[in-house]
């Protein structure tokens, strides 16, 4: 159930919906004061949810920040690498890659560098309707044809959201021992960490792919005033991993 109305959500948490819903509000009214405000509100939605500055100080407040691989001084004996950035095109015959696909690249950076000595693939079926399909096995056999041994590649392939990669991949390395480093979205990071230490796993973190800008962009006159879908987005993913983070709460998972 929970993952059925997790899917629900990503729907109502879509601010061109919020924006769309009160200018139609402002459209229907027939009193004319009240036609104005709901008007004015869905101008002022409009401005701040399009402006690229207010979501990158919004960003900043609940990204994780990035590490230095200067700052690992012992290898991790495990890098988790969450899914959610892949999937399967059957009709071509091919994996494809997301945006977030950065976790992988930083993991495999982190492997082939002595940092992390083996490779934990987190992810299952991600969609309502194909429940066949498995993540973490597909790119288990990418990662194969990538030249990395089959020792070193371990993976669970049952999970659909994050609380479940937590739950499985503690069952893959029960008894195992060893250090974990949890490799995922600097946006999703805090709730990430929170589920595996719900379940006992202790990890260190490697955030990717982050959301805000470089530094060095935050006070550029376009950047300032210039509106932007990008940020409609970004507002977008940030609202649904608060959310998230408090549904996650609330189900006793972090």
């Amino acid at each position: 159930m929970f993952f059925y109305l997790s899917k629900i959500l990503d729907f109502i948490l879509l601010p061109v919906l919020w924006i769309g819903v009160v200018l139609l509000v402002a459209a229907l009214t027939k009193q004319r004061r009240r036609k104005q405000r709901w008007l004015v509100a869905g101008l002022v939605l409009l401005v701040v949810l399009t402006n690229p500055f207010l979501v990158r100080v919004a960003l900043n407040q609940w990204e994780r920040p990035y590490r230095t691989a200067a700052a690992i001084r012992q290898p991790y004996d495990y890098a988790i690498v969450l899914g959610g950035f892949s999937y399967w095109d059957g009709r071509y015959g091919r994996l494809i890659f997301g945006e977030a696909s950065d976790r992988l690249m930083q993991a495999l950076d982190l492997y082939r560098s002595g940092k992390v000595r083996k490779l934990v693939l987190s992810g299952g079926p991600g969609s309502l309707f194909n429940t066949e399909e498995r993540e973490a096995a597909y790119l288990r056999a990418y990662l194969l044809r990538s030249g990395i041994p089959e020792r070193d590649i371990l993976m669970e392939s049952n999970s659909r959201n994050t609380h479940e990669n937590a739950v499985f991949v503690a069952r893959l390395l029960e008894g195992r021992g060893g250090s974990s480093l949890l490799v995922t979205s600097a946006l999703h990071m805090r709730r990430a960490e929170a589920c595996f230490a719900k379940v006992g796993l202790s990890v260190s973190t490697w955030p990717t792919d982050r959301l805000a800008p470089p530094e060095a962009r935050r006070f550029e006159p376009p950047y300032l005033f210039l509106p932007s879908s990008t940020a409609l987005d970004h507002w977008e993913r940030l609202a649904r991993e608060i959310v998230g983070y408090g549904a996650y709460a609330l189900a006793g998972y972090v």
